[in-house]
């Protein structure tokens, strides 16, 4: 299976989430999520988009309510950055699916020294580094297949767009971006209430892998 380099694939799914600070800036955003695929001329587009939020506590939240993939009441992932536990949301049918995490989350800070920008941008006047990502698999050569822009300051990943070719010649390329960005604006409690509201079901554990004899 592909891997993504650069420092920034896990970074995407935690940045602002998971760190030793005791308060982090709070943000209500807009958020869209944008793929298409195009080959022999055909093209696929589909798109969702919904609302970004994190606490003051570092806790985030997607909630997808609009679009071609958030049909039966719209679908969500949440971080809970006291419990250090991640989630897929269901709003439909009011489950939550508490995904398995195989080792302690890693503080993003230490991802963020690590990055090396190969530019600057800005998205809604926020200053962004922009933060290339490559592509590396078992028969894949590593390859540069986008950027992350991202706001060192707040510690918040405002854009990622990501263009390959699969060996099937099926070009995809990927956009999220973070609009109408609202810095210090907490979001609605009744956001995160659904961590007491909702049943969560725990995705079973994995194995471990067996040592060879």
């Amino acid at each position: 299976m592909p891997n993504i380099y650069a420092g920034v694939c896990g970074l995407m799914v935690t940045l602002g989430a998971m760190s030793a600070h005791a308060q982090w800036v709070p943000v209500s955003s807009n958020i869209r999520f944008t793929v298409e695929a195009s080959k022999e001329g055909k093209l696929t587009r589909h798109v969702k988009e919904g609302m970004f939020y994190r606490t003051e506590q570092g806790s985030t939240l997607k909630h997808w309510t609009g679009g071609d993939l958030a049909a039966n009441g719209g679908k969500g992932e949440l971080f809970d950055n006291q419990a250090h536990h991640s989630y897929e949301i269901s709003y439909g049918s009011k489950q939550m699916l508490e995904h398995f995490l195989a080792a302690p989350p890693r503080n993003p800070d230490d991802d963020l020294k690590n990055l090396k920008p190969e530019g600057r941008d800005s998205v809604e006047g926020i200053p962004c580094d922009l933060i290339p990502i490559d592509l590396a698999g078992a028969e894949i050569k590593q390859h540069r297949i986008g950027y992350a822009c991202v706001a060192r300051n707040y510690g918040l990943l405002l854009k990622r767009e990501t263009r390959d070719t699969r060996p099937d010649g099926t070009t995809v390329h990927t956009l999220l971006e973070m609009y109408n960005v609202r810095l210090n604006l907490p979001p609605d409690k009744d956001e995160f209430d659904i961590l007491h509201t909702f049943t969560v079901v725990k995705e079973p554990s994995r194995p471990l892998p067996q040592m060879p004899e």
